[in-house]
């Protein structure tokens, strides 16, 4: 199973519990390893896309939560990202 496909199954299972913290943070963390996976093989702009969509995501899950396991797993993956966006160069075309 790819993760293209994963992250289809947890839609699917979001879809039927959508205050799911859970499911929505794996699918977050599904982009997050997708948009990495992306960059690390050059294909910058499907990196970005994937990078895009988990942050989405993880504001979604910050607006819906206080615990502070959640919070922090949020913020921890925000950064992360940030750091791997501030590394590529804007002007890739890929």
């Amino acid at each position: 199973m790819n993760y293209n496909e994963a992250i289809k199954y947890l839609y699917n299972g979001l879809h039927y519990q959508p205050e799911s913290i859970d499911t929505a943070l794996q699918i977050a963390n599904s982009y997050h390893e997708l948009g990495n996976l992306y960059l690390e093989n050059g294909i910058t702009k499907k990196g970005i896309e994937s990078y895009k969509k988990s942050i989405k995501l993880y504001a979604g899950c910050h607006e819906k939560t206080q615990k502070e396991n959640y919070l922090e797993i949020i913020l921890t993956n925000l950064q992360e990202i940030e750091k791997r966006l501030s590394k590529i160069d804007t002007k890739s075309k890929n």
